[in-house]
């Protein structure tokens, strides 16, 4: 409904200033962009450029990208406008991908409350990604890089990182094929002692 033709003119008529997207599920088309006058600034769990697009706990996990969180301004590319608030996530052998997700849900809204007053006084940064260094994956890409290939050579710490990577959620989980069957791994690291 959002593209109906009154429902455009309605907005329009609001003269609105700042648009802000929180885990908004669509990708938003072109013919919005003007509706408001600074655009539309979206919250994305990710230190962008790094893990752009979905299953950005994964990918953190298993490209040992930087981890943390993002708010910034949408344009024709997905997760790929100008920067305008960012902070950085500290992670551990410990995490998991569903820990990750947590804590960058909970650091994605505390970063929106620490910079709300910037952003009701008109001070938003406007910082360019640099694209060339981040990383960009679709929903369907998760599927392929969780799979573990029995006969293939794995570092330990390859391997390690796609298991956790898949791990904590309820459902899925790294998998293999023997057998004809098809196999789910879920683990969970601890730490016993530091040093």
């Amino acid at each position: 409904d959002l593209y109906k033709k009154e429902i455009i003119q309605r907005m329009q008529s609001l003269k609105i200033d700042l648009i802000i997207l929180a885990w908004w599920p669509h990708i938003i088309k072109k013919s919005l962009f003007k509706i408001s006058r600074l655009g539309f600034l979206n919250m994305h769990p990710s230190f962008l450029p790094y893990n752009r697009g979905k299953h950005y706990y994964f990918w953190n996990i298993v490209e040992q990208a930087p981890f943390g969180v993002s708010l910034h301004f949408i344009n024709k590319k997905i997760d790929s406008g100008d920067i305008a608030f960012q902070k950085r996530i500290k992670t551990c052998w410990e995490d998991t991908g569903f820990t990750l997700r947590e804590r960058s849900r909970q650091e994605i809204l505390e970063l929106f409350k620490t910079k709300f007053g910037a952003i009701m006084a008109g001070r938003i940064p406007r910082i360019k990604q640099h694209l060339d260094e981040g990383t960009f994956h679709i929903g369907k890409d998760i599927e392929k890089a969780s799979k573990i290939e029995l006969d293939k050579k794995y570092t330990s710490r390859e391997l390690i990182n796609i298991l956790r990577a898949r791990s904590g959620f309820p459902y899925g989980g790294a998998w293999f094929q023997d057998g004809g069957g098809k196999y789910e791994i879920n683990i969970k690291i601890k730490r016993v002692r530091d040093g």
